[in-house]
């Protein structure tokens, strides 16, 4: 059986089905759902539904999506209708707990807003990797400067001193249209 940790805290991995009920399953989905509770074997299943595409999700495809694992014989120990000690088991529900870790983070200087948009973080990301000419990536700007007018900011994880290559500083994208300020679930 997986385990995560070293010898000493080493635990079972619990899989996961995490369907987006934006249509009715298919068989691709039952063959890695399967092969999801095959790995979990004793550790545990939870079933968490990825419901934060809002004008596309429907219950009836929740329940429909239930129902349809159930008839192929798979059992989850966590889910939106078992419960369990890691709930809420829909996204959509978890929006609070993600904003309060985000101003967490914000507040131990974890985080921080970057002025770069979208475009210019996925144009880092996709160009060759050499230093960045602008020096926000990965590093924040003195208190003042270059503060960003977007009011769902990109946010950006602070690099240790002496590191500046790579996309590890690069802003952390937040979820618009998932509530004032949430991440993104991404």
């Amino acid at each position: 059986m997986p385990t995560h940790g070293n010898a000493a805290t080493a635990r079972p991995l619990r899989g996961r089905l995490a369907p987006t009920p934006t249509g009715f399953l298919h068989v691709g989905h039952a063959r890695t759902f399967a092969t999801a509770a095959a790995c979990a074997e004793g550790a545990g299943l939870v079933l968490r539904i990825e419901d934060l595409d809002g004008p596309r999700c429907r219950d009836a495809f929740v329940e429909a999506a239930i129902e349809d694992l159930a008839w192929l014989g798979l059992r989850w120990t966590e889910g939106p209708d078992v419960g369990g000690p890691h709930g809420p088991y829909r996204q959509s529900e978890r929006t609070a707990w993600y904003l309060d870790i985000w101003r967490r983070l914000e507040a131990a200087a974890a985080i921080y807003p970057s002025p770069h948009s979208r475009k210019d973080i996925e144009a880092a990301a996709n160009a060759p990797h050499e230093e960045h000419p602008h020096p926000a990536f990965g590093r924040p700007l003195p208190e003042g400067e270059g503060k960003s007018e977007h009011p769902h900011p990109a946010f950006g994880r602070p690099l240790p001193e002496g590191e500046g290559k790579g996309t590890r500083g690069l802003p952390l994208p937040l979820g618009e249209g998932r509530g004032e300020g949430a991440p993104a679930s991404d």
